[in-house]
């Protein structure tokens, strides 16, 4: 997969409510954007998850962090100019995985 259309699918499994993709992937990398003023919760088990991985890549500011809008809040990237599919398959679950929990509270 090339690296730009790995950041994309990346960023897109990674954003939650109230964060955007600041404009398009550039060399494997694309920063995720806060849409509106308020509190930066980041999921730091997943994000650790995600970053094991090996080949892929997310940073963010910490959590609990009070962000603006327009502001970065992280970035993510695919390391080599092609990156294994099932690599990023398998980053986009992990990414996912905090985003169903969300929709189905215990």
């Amino acid at each position: 997969m090339h690296e730009d259309e790995a950041a994309y699918a990346l960023a897109k499994a990674l954003m939650g409510n109230g964060v955007a993709i600041e404009g398009e992937p550039k060399e494997g990398k694309i920063n995720i954007i806060a849409e509106r003023d308020g509190l930066l919760k980041v999921d730091k088990n997943t994000l650790t998850q995600f970053n094991m991985l090996g080949d892929v890549m997310c940073a963010t500011l910490h959590s609990n962090t009070v962000v603006r809008k327009g502001q970065i809040v992280g970035g993510t990237r695919a390391i080599p100019l092609v990156v294994k599919k099932s690599i990023v398959e398998e980053a986009v679950e992990i990414a996912n995985r905090v985003k169903s929990q969300d929709k189905n509270p215990p």
